[in-house]
């Protein structure tokens, strides 16, 4: 395995217990994001994994493997404040079927990066 992605996916894990307490705020007090945890997890079909923005920005929620490798975007643009949803059916950037394992997915704004992990099987 590369180096550079083991290094990577451990950065993504240890990241990922911080990030979740959801630290991050906006002047008002309000999260300026916080990525929740996906249901059903584990999946077989599909999942939906929540999403809240404290103001309207840009947000790309995508899917990493263990190895660090971005799988999918799931969700790129500009959204406004509130809650949001995106199902992932398993499958890669190519419309390809993963294999089972573990996955991570994260959220990222201009001022906020968390990422939390789920598990897909088939």
């Amino acid at each position: 395995m590369n180096r550079n992605l083991t290094s990577f996916a451990l950065a993504v894990i240890a990241f990922a217990s911080f990030a979740a307490s959801g630290r991050d705020t906006s002047a008002e007090g309000i999260p300026a994001a916080r990525l929740h945890q996906n249901a059903p997890n584990p999946f077989n079909l599909s999942t939906t994994i929540p999403y809240e923005l404290g103001s309207e920005t840009a947000a790309t929620l995508s899917i990493y493997s263990l190895e660090g490798r971005r799988i999918a975007v799931l969700d790129r643009g500009s959204r406004p404040a509130g809650r949001h949803e995106v199902r992932w059916d398993g499958r890669d950037a190519g419309g390809s079927l993963v294999p089972s394992g573990i996955y991570f997915y994260r959220l990222q704004t201009g001022t906020h990066s968390e990422t939390r992990k789920l598990m897909f099987f088939h």
